[in-house]
């Protein structure tokens, strides 16, 4: 039994991951999932020249109708200076490969995160810019092997719309909605430090040592 429902232009159909996410027909992407996938990333969103992730920040609190907007704007405030201090921006750029973890330092791979609202969509908005092709995925699945995979537990199901009209309004939203809420995970700081740590290394994988993660985190929040 397959556990992804796949409807691409009012057709059912089954679709790899690569299929979906197709790297070769589109050259840019921008993502707004509720959570992410480093195997995922690392294994099919390498070969896009420009990537943009928005990943939404879950605190159950801020779900709860009992809170004002104020209250819950200060709660995911709260939260995201938390993923922060977590270092997670540190974290997140470790397990990038070494292709990633490069795009990272020339602006082509984003991670954006909520300033002060909690972002539950999953959009994918896949594009070329030399062809026009253009093609929106919609659904339950969040950014990962298992959420796209045909042989889960996991039951999910993504509309996938080729060259439609609806492309300009999803894309628009993202532009004057989506990004206005949101921040770089990736902070000017953690980005100089990852750049002149590849540039000595370009070839391997970045990790930081702990006295850099240390100090990163405190930059950050800065």
């Amino acid at each position: 039994m397959t556990t992804l429902l796949t409807i691409l232009n009012n057709e059912k159909k089954s679709l790899e991951i690569s299929e979906i996410f197709d790297s070769s027909k589109y050259n840019v992407l921008k993502a707004v999932t509720f959570s992410i996938d480093s195997s995922f990333y690392n294994k099919y969103l390498e070969n896009f020249e420009e990537t943009t992730i928005t990943v939404g920040i879950q605190d159950s609190e801020v779900q709860e109708r009992a809170l004002d907007s104020r209250k819950q704007a200060i709660h995911q405030l709260i939260n995201s200076t938390k993923i922060l201090n977590e270092g997670t921006p540190m974290r997140l750029i470790e397990e990038l490969n070494s292709e990633l973890q490069e795009k990272v330092t020339k602006n082509k791979f984003n991670i954006r995160i909520p300033i002060d609202k909690t972002i539950h969509s999953k959009v994918y908005l896949l594009e070329n810019t030399q062809t026009n092709d253009t093609r929106v995925i919609i659904g339950s699945a969040n950014l990962s092997i298992q959420a796209f995979s045909n042989s889960t537990n996991q039951l999910e199901i993504v509309e996938i719309r080729d060259n439609d009209a609806i492309f300009e309004i999803y894309n628009e939203y993202y532009e004057n909605t989506i990004i206005p809420a949101t921040q770089n995970l990736f902070t000017k700081s953690v980005l100089d430090k990852l750049t002149k740590k590849k540039d000595k290394n370009p070839d391997v994988n970045i990790n930081f040592t702990p006295e850099e993660t240390s100090e990163l985190k405190v930059n950050t929040i800065s």
